[in-house]
């Protein structure tokens, strides 16, 4: 596979997204970051790569992989395509990072980033009710914890 992504041909792109994934999933992640890296130099928006890219940071660098994913959601605002399912599921991917990283105050705002974008909303989807449940429960937990410390 890595002999095909050097070459110049068509289906180069399933190529690399092949690879990046084969090597997240072997724990290679900074291969798969170096490959992200070498297709977003062509296809710098690619979302499909974008979420390789965060993905594999996620697992060794989360500072990096919570830019990678604000980089999602930004690239679906400049098209006019980001849509509540997308918004809310990179929010809370980023909301969850901070909280691994025990950055509570950052997954606390963006938790209610998410809350409040879905109380925007007049008839609510299971899909999207499920995701602000979530949330509010990431909340109460994280200010239950600063209580307890």
């Amino acid at each position: 596979i890595e002999e095909s992504v050097k070459l110049s041909y068509y289906g180069k792109e399933s190529a690399y997204n092949v690879l990046i994934w084969t090597y997240i999933n072997k724990s290679d992640y900074k291969k798969a970051v170096k490959y992200c890296n070498e297709i977003l130099e062509i296809y710098p928006e690619n979302r499909i790569f974008l979420n390789g890219l965060a993905k594999a940071y996620s697992l060794f660098d989360k500072r990096k992989a919570v830019e990678t994913y604000q980089r999602v959601i930004d690239s679906y605002a400049s098209n006019n395509q980001l849509n509540i399912y997308s918004e809310t599921e990179y929010k809370m991917k980023i909301a969850n990072l901070y909280r691994e990283m025990d950055e509570n105050l950052l997954a606390i705002n963006m938790y209610n980033n998410v809350i409040d974008r879905c109380n925007d909303i007049d008839n609510i989807d299971e899909k999207i009710n499920d995701k602000k449940l979530e949330a509010e429960k990431f909340v109460s937990q994280i200010n239950e914890q600063i209580v307890r410390e």
